[in-house]
């Protein structure tokens, strides 16, 4: 995995953030001291997501949401808000059968 330093200190919405390439991007930013919010709709794997970045000292939120649904979206991005004050990176992984709402998403993580 790459170090990138730059990193330390950001925010960063990682949709579909549960399971795969996802949830290996979580943990790539964590290592390298990103904030991580981990979007997904499966709660066991975002805890189990969360735990996995907690063990290795990093710092992660698990945020439930459906990312082809508006209204969850703007729970989630509350959320954020909430513990982190907004975000830095959003990387989308999600969407299932229907584009995700990016434009949503990134309004509802920073206001």
């Amino acid at each position: 995995m790459g170090v990138y330093p730059d990193l330390a200190g950001t925010t960063a919405v990682v949709t579909g953030g549960s399971r795969g390439v996802g949830a290996a991007t979580a943990q790539a930013f964590a290592a390298n001291g990103a904030a991580v919010a981990v979007v997904g709709r499966d709660d066991a794997a975002l805890a189990g997501a969360v735990q996995t970045i907690s063990s290795h000292g990093g710092r992660a939120i698990g945020v439930s949401a459906d990312c082809t649904n508006d209204a969850a979206l703007a729970v989630a991005g509350h959320r954020v808000r909430e513990e982190f004050g907004g975000a830095d990176i959003l990387v989308a992984f999600a969407g299932g059968g229907g584009a995700p709402r990016r434009q949503c998403l990134t309004t509802c993580v920073n206001g």
